[in-house]
């Protein structure tokens, strides 16, 4: 038994010279928020479309953003049953739409170039996990709901709480990648970034 994929040389050509056509990298985009866990929008919203080039396209997760994505991919706390949905079930769904289009040459039947994916961003509908829980408390917020902006927030605190403390192991300042914008939407929101900033500025001590 064997899986044979082959192409026209005219078509492998092209593919030299063209490179990729630039309609995948946005369906490419669009596959890995559809395949991801939907709650709040905080996980989808946190996937961009890094590099969208002839020869490379690259789609992120940011973890700065959205920490619980990590979580769910290893399939650590509560919540297992999404372990490997990046690793197999949105790798694979990639990996099928790009074989085909190197086949065929013809672009995936919802492949747009520049078409974004829509993400609603909402109140969740489950109870907010302990650390989410805590940090809430700590600001003054119903630590029994949590918003996706909220989430999102929380989601740079533990990230910062994890780079302190692995520059205090290793004596090395710790970069992260994404720059950090406030938003002071209501009271609640300004707490929790007020937490946020004292975090900053102990780590940076």
């Amino acid at each position: 038994m064997s899986i044979e994929i082959s192409v026209s040389p005219e078509k492998y050509n092209r593919l030299l010279v063209e490179g990729f056509d630039s309609a995948l990298g946005f369906w490419f985009w669009n596959i890995a928020v559809l395949i991801t866990p939907y709650d709040t929008g905080a996980a989808r919203s946190a996937i961009s479309l890094r590099s969208n080039k002839p020869r490379k396209i690259r789609v992120s997760y940011d973890t700065f953003r959205a920490l619980h994505i990590k979580f769910l991919e290893e399939g650590q706390g509560p919540v297992k049953k999404y372990k490997d949905f990046i690793k197999k079930d949105t790798t694979e769904a990639i990996t099928e739409q790009l074989v085909s289009w190197i086949i065929t040459g013809n672009r995936p039947a919802f492949a747009r170039s520049g078409v974004r994916p829509f993400v609603k961003l909402k109140t969740s509908k489950y109870t907010p996990f302990s650390k989410e829980r805590n940090l809430l408390k700590q600001a003054n917020m119903n630590s029994n709901v949590i918003t996706a902006k909220a989430r999102m927030q929380i989601s740079k605190i533990r990230e910062l709480e994890h780079s302190g403390i692995a520059q205090r192991a290793t004596g090395r300042k710790v970069e992260t990648t994404t720059s950090i914008n406030y938003k002071r939407n209501n009271k609640n929101i300004s707490v929790l970034n007020q937490i946020y900033k004292d975090r900053v500025s102990q780590i940076n001590k």
